[in-house]
């Protein structure tokens, strides 16, 4: 419904927007959660600190974005935002907390699976319950879900510098 239309960005720095029509920007952007749509971005939250992962739930009703938060590590958490048949977003809200939270996806059943990066990955119900930890033998990036049947986690791990599909 909503895949690939939200996407969190950190400080731009002039030069990244050079070429760029003016248009193509509606706000001026630093580490916003913003909508793609039509070739533009629009800047729809502000408030998350340093906004990293971003992953939506399978029916498109529930945006969740991850607050890494690096200068005060008491705000890294999990928010969702409830998005309506619009594509517009509610009000955030604080989901759940994890220590400095980076890539993350929705698996199958609708759990939330989310790198951190202390080299595990914690697993969350779409209540916000924890069902789990995974330790990772690197620091995990991102996460996804594919194989024949979708229900393969694979997450990307840096270990001295390589990255590599775990």
């Amino acid at each position: 419904l909503h895949q690939n239309r939200f996407v969190t960005l950190a400080r731009l720095k002039p030069h990244i927007c050079e070429g760029l029509p003016s248009s193509t920007i509606r706000r001026p952007l630093s580490a916003s959660l913003c909508s793609a749509h039509e070739h533009e971005l629009e800047e729809v939250h502000a408030g998350i600190p340093n906004p990293n992962g971003i992953a939506l739930s399978a029916d498109g009703r529930t945006l969740y974005v991850a607050a890494a938060a690096y200068q005060d590590r008491s705000q890294a958490r999990v928010h969702r935002f409830a998005v309506d048949a619009a594509g517009e977003l509610g009000a955030p809200e604080a989901h759940f907390d994890v220590r400095t939270p980076d890539g993350m996806a929705v698996a199958p059943d609708g759990a939330l699976w989310v790198a951190a990066n202390d080299s595990s990955v914690v697993v969350h119900a779409p209540d916000g319950a924890r069902l789990g930890r995974l330790r990772a033998r690197g620091r995990i990036t991102n996460l996804t879900f594919g194989g024949p049947t979708g229900r393969t986690a694979e997450g990307v791990a840096t270990k001295r510098g390589a990255s590599r599909t775990a």
